[in-house]
């Protein structure tokens, strides 16, 4: 009987012990599995941890570490994003790849967390592409950030013709939003003047909506530097 309950205590130690160096890992995985598809890249890496490891399979991470590049973040797409928080919690259907309902398929969410730090770069090269994506009659866009505005460049259609385009703009947050708002532009060498075009170029355009992305967290601050703009969210502890 003695033998039998010692070698049942050292089976179960070899089990738990196996498990604490296995699961990790296999969440990690599962975890940045998903990612790399709600990001759009493939250059994402995913540390999580939680003691007993079990709690994972609940979707309990004591500790969780994500780092992604060229990974797109809402309509934008960041050149680096990190995301570290503690005490984090992830639907295991999540981590199987079964997301709430069918809007929210193949999405990934987090529901709570202790603690929760977003951090990312967007560089000139992603605003240029945002803005040709979501701007009508702009086409060949480019951007240069500094700490006070940012310049876009560009071609508008006008009456069938090609005039080029120079509008100043800045970055803010808004309810937990990310925006650009171009606030002042002017049309070269154009005989028509600004019209119409500039009711749609001046004006909001959404980057990033947090509320939308099912993170628990609420920008912090949007700062832009020469050259690229750093974005900061976390979670916030309601009083």
């Amino acid at each position: 009987m003695k033998k039998f309950l010692l070698g049942l205590v050292v089976f179960l130690c070899i089990a738990f012990g196996a498990t604490e160096l296995i699961l990790p890992a296999v969440a990690s995985r599962a975890v940045r599995s998903q990612l790399q598809a709600v990001l759009q890249t493939d250059e994402v890496t995913a540390d999580v941890s939680s003691f007993p490891a079990v709690r994972m399979f609940g979707g309990h991470f004591g500790h969780f570490e994500l780092e992604a590049e060229d990974a797109l973040l809402g309509d934008l797409r960041v050149a680096r994003m990190t995301l570290i928080g503690d005490k984090v919690d992830i639907p295991p259907k999540v981590l199987m790849g079964k997301a709430r309902g069918d809007t929210d398929k193949g999405k990934f969410y987090i529901d709570g967390a202790e603690r929760l730090e977003l951090r990312g770069i967007v560089t000139e090269e992603s605003l240029a592409d945002l803005i040709n994506r979501k701007v009508e009659h702009v086409s060949d866009v480019s951007v240069k950030l500094t700490p006070k505005k940012a310049i876009v460049d560009g071609k508008v259609k006008l009456f069938g013709n090609e005039v080029n385009v120079n509008v100043e703009c800045r970055l803010y947050g808004e309810k937990n939003a990310i925006m650009l708002q171009m606030t002042r532009i002017d049309l070269k060498h154009s005989f028509f003047g600004k019209g119409g075009i500039a009711g749609d170029l001046l004006g909001d355009i959404e980057l990033v909506d947090f509320n939308r992305m099912k993170l628990p967290v609420e920008l912090d601050e949007i700062e832009q530097q020469d050259g690229q703009a750093v974005l900061t969210a976390s979670h916030h502890h309601k009083k």
